[in-house]
Formats: C-alpha cells, sequence, structure tokens
C-alpha cells in the first residue's frame, strides 16, 4: 500500500518534472528562432546595403557572391532551427513510442 501512494506522488512529481522539461524545450526553441529571425534581418540590412554600394560603384555585380556564402549560412541555421519539414514531429513520436516502451518494461 505505501508504494501505491508513493507511487502516486511520484507521478505527480513526474508531471511536474516534465511540465518543467516542456516549458525549457519551449524556451530553447523561441530563444532558436528568435536568433534566427534576427539573423534574416540583419542578413537582408547588410546585402541590401551590399546592392546599394556596388550599384553606386557601378563596377561588376560582386554583391553576389556574400550574398551567395552568407545564404548558404543562412540556410543551415534555418534547418538546424527548424529542421526538415516532419522532423521534428517524427523525434517527438518515437520519443514518445520509446518513453511508453519503458513504462511498459516497468522501469
Amino acid at each position: 500500500m505505501a508504494d501505491d501512494n508513493l507511487g502516486g506522488v511520484s507521478d505527480a512529481g513526474d508531471m511536474r518534472v516534465r511540465d518543467a522539461d516542456r516549458v525549457a524545450r519551449a524556451e530553447r526553441r523561441l530563444r532558436r528562432e528568435k536568433a534566427f529571425y534576427i539573423h534574416v534581418g540583419v542578413y537582408a540590412a547588410v546585402n541590401a546595403l551590399l546592392f546599394f554600394i556596388n550599384f553606386r560603384v557601378g563596377s561588376p555585380w560582386w554583391f553576389a557572391w556574400p550574398a551567395f556564402g552568407w545564404g548558404i549560412g543562412l540556410a543551415l541555421h534555418a534547418f538546424g532551427v527548424f529542421g526538415i519539414h516532419g522532423t521534428r514531429d517524427w523525434e517527438q513520436r518515437r520519443l514518445r513510442e520509446l518513453i511508453e516502451e519503458e513504462r511498459a518494461r516497468g522501469r
């Protein structure tokens, strides 16, 4: 009987821990997304300035090279934050499956 009571307390404690983990993950994701959007804004502003300089100087269109290189970095940043469409959903589903398997084993 005592184990049942402790199990109830443990389950409630586990729920609070899981909720805290979810909040922490959501906050971390929010920070990552915010950093990405700041990166997009800086990319757009700097490349607009480079375009303007290149336009005023009238030399060959060199501004495209830094825009292209930085664009690759921006794309990798986006992939790191958002992943391939559905990748994160798959990870979450698989994680839930593994957790359920561990619960079924009684661990």
